[in-house]
C-alpha cells in the first residue's frame, strides 16, 4: 500500500468489485460472487488469487467430504487496506468526511 491509502493490489476494478461485494458479509460462495460479478470461473480465480497472495481472501472449505463449495472472505488485513483505498479515493474526489479508522 502507498503512503497516500491507495493499494495497487485492490485497486485495479475486478479485485475492487470483489472486497466490495466481500466487505458487508462474513463470506460468499466462489460461485455466488462469480454470478454476482458476471465473472467466468478463470477471470475470479487470477484475482482471488492475487487478493490471497497479498493476504487480503481467505478461501475456506464448508460443506460435506467431496462437494465442498469454496467460501471467500476478507481478512482483517484485507478489510483495513480496502476501507484505506476507498478512503483515498473519496479524498481525490473531495467527497470524504472522516476515514475510516
Amino acid at each position: 500500500m502507498s503512503q497516500d491509502g491507495f493499494d495497487p493490489v485492490i485497486h485495479p476494478l475486478p479485485r475492487l468489485r470483489i472486497c466490495a461485494l466481500l466487505e458487508p458479509v462474513r463470506g460468499e460462495t466462489f460461485g455466488r460472487v462469480r454470478g454476482l460479478l458476471g465473472f467466468t470461473d478463470a477471470t475470479l480465480s487470477k484475482h482471488v488469487r492475487v487478493l490471497i497472495d497479498a493476504g487480503y481472501l481467505e478461501p475456506t472449505n464448508a460443506g460435506r467430504a467431496g462437494r465442498r463449495p469454496v467460501t471467500l472472505r476478507l481478512t482483517r488485513a484485507g478489510r483495513v487496506s480496502f476501507h484505506r483505498h476507498i478512503d483515498a479515493l473519496n479524498q481525490l474526489t473531495g467527497t470524504t468526511k472522516e476515514p475510516h479508522p
